[in-house]
């Protein structure tokens, strides 16, 4: 009690020490605020600086702009849809009968009844009260005079077309269910119900409520839940409501089908440790947030339709549990939440995550914003997402982890603009609009099986970027088919058709590789390269319209096994500063050289190339002019004999042949050898890799490969290995299997003896438990010596959980050494340290035995001492 009365003190205390305790009643006052009077000995004092206001829809601060040309508005303050004056519903407060107020006991059934009711009505514990198409109006001459309490052990039951109202709107009645009550309504209404936060409107505190087919309107706030209750809401109404329509605190609700819309400030709010599931429901119109969510335990939101609203459809700042979320939406410092099946269309930016991660946004429709996805240091996965026009981007990650898979998006200013940041693209595809993937200085950025096609800009750009694009298709550009800057990139089975400038444009590139690619139908050339390092391999570059298939200065270039023909200009144009090598092509059907080199100081090494003729090219002079006819043309500054007297062999397109010698079934420990034979009977084989769990672990590059597997750098337990064989052409055949690896050596108890002190030729039984918790153990032996013998080794058996074997008994005095050794079935051994017996003596470590063989002597020597003493009749 004592501890009660202190904590209350303090309490009031500090409530009244911050201004913000009122008591007495309250009037309206204007139509844009809050006036509150206190009486106190029968005075009424009205002061004038305790009015309060609403909160009305608030704009976020800005985030600090990154390095780009344009900036987002950031997160709200957290408090900032807070206000400080807030208190605890003083339904927390006891109301006790008092003379005039309506008390239930007992079971009560009011039905067809219309009752004003001037007073209280309070249900008590253990009673009910069931309203039938009845209405209740209050009375009430200030707001929040007379309250209905469902006080706790009691049951309220409003049904079938009953009202709960106030007979002025300008003075509202309060309704309270306490923790322990039971609140059943259906088909029911609720209006003109609470005033500011002390009186929110009706107030839960019981774990036991029930409401469907209800209508909440003109209230302060519909619904408030608090302190750990529980409220389950279905096909319900919760409409123009002052403050909002529904508000969780530290409390569990489901809305399932409900309306919340036209509600002053937010749809609905989750504050502190609330776990809130929507599901269903309709969020539109409200002043600030269809959902607003500060620090919720846990929040679900699906197939919600959310629109109009003022500011966000879901606004959720700093949760760090699982979150299921739909809606046009704010995450500020989140982690492990699903956005699913949304329409977040016509806002400014349909999903932003600000240092938010695991984030995972899937199913959704994100059209007609700004930005459909906006990442800021953050960890994105979308999903089959479809993000058409808007205007800025379909995507945008800025020092952000986004990963996009069977996405789609058409009129986008680009469908991804990434800076700084890490991106992967599966299967996506991206029509009209701007550029495709815009990539600035990403750590790195893996698209397969992308198709961009019809863009007004360039299909691929970037700009000191790590690029790995696969089986990707870039068609009918205005500009680049891709444009790369400073940028390491690799193109594997990529198409670029109808370029309106290059197909593929190079400059200050360190490593550019296009292996298997198809560059044809450009407007300019096929492939430019200004200072870089370039590799062909297995493409065709064919049809450009204007200038060459490939035109490079200030660069070096490998070409092999490509095929260049019919381009407007030169098959490959090499201009100053260039080192070029070009082998076993198909050059033909150009319309200037086969080979140009110009004003170069290095000669181009071109031998062993078909040049459409079993005789080799034709050398021009400086005043010949090259034609489409065969032989294909060279300059004098061109390599070319010895030439080949026929075309390459067709590109070839089979994988190699792969067999794989795995380790034996089992386990694996240590460093492991995988021997892989693999053949190709086209253009050779190029290398064999190893994945171990989807990361590259091995490369060999020679015949016979093996490939070395260190276990060691890898957690214990099973791991997905595959063998990859490439050939030149880079096709390939693969092969998994799974392999558990197990480094950690068994586990070895303390041994026993048994006895513990043998006596002569008698027999000593070793015990200890030893324990392998991966691959299980193979076996447990015992190796003993008896004097200066050496080391005998016994196989233990398992008996009761305890591994044993048997010293044989030797004659006493002997010294007997002895150490437990165990192997597991991936061959980790354990061995214990060596212990020591001496027959007639006891256990100990071997360190132990002379000291501990000292002070048994020493003890022997102190009783026969006492003993001879005891004898001559010693006396103390």
């Amino acid at each position: 009690m004592v501890k009660k009365a202190i904590l209350t003190v303090i309490v009031l205390c500090s409530l009244l020490s911050s201004g913000l305790m009122v008591v007495g009643d309250l009037v309206p006052y204007g139509r844009s605020g809050w006036e509150a009077t206190r009486r106190h000995n029968s005075r009424t004092i009205s002061p004038s600086t305790m009015v309060f206001k609403v909160p009305g829809p608030r704009r976020p601060r800005p985030l600090p702009a990154p390095d780009m040309a344009f900036s987002v508005q950031g997160p709200p303050e957290p408090h900032g849809s807070w206000p400080e004056e807030r208190l605890a519903p003083l339904g927390l407060r006891p109301l006790e009968p008092g003379p005039g107020d309506i008390v239930i006991r007992g079971i009560v059934v009011w039905e067809g009844q219309v009752r004003v009711v001037s007073s209280n009505i309070i249900i008590e514990n253990q009673s009910s009260l069931t309203l039938v198409n009845t209405t209740l109006i209050f009375n009430c001459s200030s707001p929040c005079q007379y309250q209905l309490r469902v006080k706790a052990g009691g049951t309220l039951c409003v049904l079938n077309g009953s009202l709960l109202t106030a007979g002025d709107q300008d003075n509202a009645f309060y309704f309270v269910v306490e923790a322990g009550a039971k609140l059943r309504m259906s088909s029911s209404e609720v209006r003109y119900c609470g005033y500011y936060w002390t009186y929110p409107g009706l107030t839960i505190f019981a774990q036991d409520a029930i409401i469907t087919d209800c209508i909440f309107h003109h209230n302060f706030i519909g619904i408030y839940c608090y302190n750990h209750s529980a409220v389950v809401l279905r096909s319900c109404v919760l409409t123009d409501n002052q403050a909002g329509g529904l508000f969780c605190f530290s409390s569990n609700a489901t809305l399932e089908d409900c309306v919340l819309s036209h509600n002053t400030v937010h749809g609905t709010w989750a504050y502190i440790a609330s776990n809130v599931v929507l599901e269903d429901c309709v969020l539109e119109a409200n002043g600030g947030d269809g959902v607003n969510c500060f620090r919720p335990e846990t929040f679900e939101a699906r197939d919600c339709r959310f629109a109009w609203n003022g500011q966000f459809g879901i606004e959720l700042f700093g949760t760090r549990n699982p979150c299921v979320i739909v809606g046009c939406i704010l995450l500020v410092e989140c982690s492990d939440v699903l956005v699913e099946g949304i329409n977040a269309s016509r806002t400014d930016i349909g999903v932003f995550a600000y240092s938010t991660h695991d984030l995972t946004i899937r199913d959704c429709l994100l059209t007609g914003n700004l930005w459909g996805i906006y990442a800021y240091y953050s960890d994105i996965e979308v999903q089959n997402c479809l993000l058409n026009s808007n205007s800025w981007s379909a995507t945008y990650a800025y020092r952000s982890s986004m990963a996009l898979h069977a996405c789609s998006a058409v009129g986008c200013g680009s469908f991804l603009y990434a800076k700084e940041s890490t991106v992967r693209a599966r299967d996506c595809s991206f029509e009209g609009g701007g550029s495709g993937f815009h990539l600035d200085g990403c750590l790195s950025a893996n698209l397969t099986g992308c198709v961009i096609r019809s863009v007004g800009s360039s299909g691929i750009i970037c700009t000191d970027t790590w690029l790995i694009a696969r089986d990707c298709t870039v068609n009918d550009t205005v500009w680049y088919g891709a444009y790369c800057r400073g940028s390491t990139i690799e193109f594997h089975n990529c198409s670029f058709w109808w370029a309106g400038a290059n197909g593929v444009s190079l400059e200050d590139c360190p490593d550019a590789l296009l292996l298997n690619c198809s560059i044809v139908w450009s407007h300019w050339s096929g492939i430019s390269c200004a200072s870089s390092n370039l590799t062909l391999s297995g493409c065709t570059i064919a049809f450009n319209c204007y200038y060459d298939g490939l035109h490079a200065a200030f660069s070096n270039v490998n070409i092999s096994w490509c095929s260049i023909h019919d381009n407007n200009g030169s098959g490959l144009f090499f201009s100053t500063g260039c080192r070029a090598e070009v082998h076993y092509c198909d050059i033909y059907g150009n319309a200037g050289c086969g080979a140009w080199n110009y004003l170069n100081e290095s000669y181009v090494n071109a031998t062993y190339n078909w040049w459409a003729s079993p005789d080799g090219p034709e050398v021009l002079g400086i005043k010949d002019l090259p034609d489409r006819y065969s032989p294909e043309e060279v300059c004098e500054a061109v390599l070319y004999e010895p030439w080949l007297t026929e075309p390459v062999l067709t590109p070839d397109t089979e994988p190699p042949i792969l067999s794989v010698a795995w380790p034996s079934p089992g386990w694996a420990s240590g460093q492991v050898i995988i021997s892989v034979n693999a053949t190709d009977g086209g253009v050779g084989m190029e290398k064999v890799e190893l994945y171990v769990d989807g990361s590259l672990a091995c490369t060999d590059y020679e015949p016979p490969y093996e490939l070395t597997w260190d276990t060691t750098a890898y957690p214990d337990g099973n791991h997905t290995l595959e063998v990859v064989a490439y050939d030149r052409f880079l096709n390939h055949a693969g092969e998994e299997t799974t392999i558990g690896t197990d480094n950690t050596p068994p586990s070895i108890g303390e041994p026993t003896a048994d006895p513990p002190r043998p006596g002569e030729n008698e027999d000593v039984r070793i015990s200890v438990v030893v324990e392998d918790e991966l691959s299980g153990l193979s076996g447990v032996w015992l190796y003993y010596k008896a004097g200066g013998s050496g080391w005998t080794k016994i196989p233990m058996a398992l008996e009761g959980g305890a591994w044993e074997a048997i010293i044989p008994g030797q004659p006493i005095g002997t010294k007997v050494e002895f150490k437990i050794m165990a192997k597991d079935m991936a061959g980790n051994r354990a061995e214990t340290k060596a212990y020591s017996y001496v027959v007639l003596g006891f256990l100990t470590p071997m360190a132990q035995t002379p000291l501990l063989a000292l002070g048994g002597a020493a003890a022997t020597l102190v009783v026969l001492l006492l003993l001879k003493r005891h004898r001559k009749g010693y006396r103390p």
